[in-house]
């Protein structure tokens, strides 16, 4: 499956987001991603400066935004897990 077939299937529900600044992983999960380009795959999504990650995803040199689908739903618990 193609990422524009991704992005365009995306019903605008959870997408889990993980990265590590090298201390350990975090994960999240975000509720207002938005895809902004396929042409250099880009997304957006607005986390608080209180959320205990945010200091994690604006160290990390990389975060990972997950596309999941009905099939998932193990996994999208994982982001919500205290």
């Amino acid at each position: 499956m193609s990422l524009k077939a991704i992005f365009l299937g995306y019903p605008g529900g959870i997408s889990p987001t993980t990265a590590d600044d090298g201390n350990g992983p975090v994960a999240l999960t975000t509720t207002s991603v938005a895809s902004i380009s396929i042409d250099t795959p880009l997304r957006v999504f607005s986390i608080s400066e209180l959320s205990s990650a945010a200091e994690v995803l604006t160290k990390a040199s990389t975060l990972v935004v997950h596309s999941l689908d009905v099939h998932d739903i193990e996994v999208a618990k994982l982001g919500g897990a205290s």
